[in-house]
């Protein structure tokens, strides 16, 4: 399921969208949008958490652990097309 979301930004905040979407998301603004929603949500986890030095840290470990699972996941891949 997904939703439709409409909002007032700054341009300050239209030009990191537009930016984040051409850079890294092959000019996909939804995608841009989300993932700010995802990196607000994370950063707010940290900074509401007992430890925030000790929550950085375990959403760090998060991130390179799915990032290799991620690597690891295309190196298979392209094994599997080279046969």
């Amino acid at each position: 399921m997904s939703r439709m979301v409409q909002a007032r930004v700054t341009d300050e905040q239209w030009n990191y969208l537009e930016y984040r979407a051409i850079e890294f998301h092959d000019g996909d603004l939804s995608a841009a949008i989300r993932e700010a929603i995802v990196f607000s949500h994370e950063f707010t986890g940290i900074l509401e958490a007992a430890s925030p030095s000790q929550a950085l840290r375990e959403l760090q470990d998060r991130w390179e652990r799915e990032d290799r699972e991620r690597q690891n996941k295309t190196f298979m891949d392209e094994a599997d097309d080279e046969d």
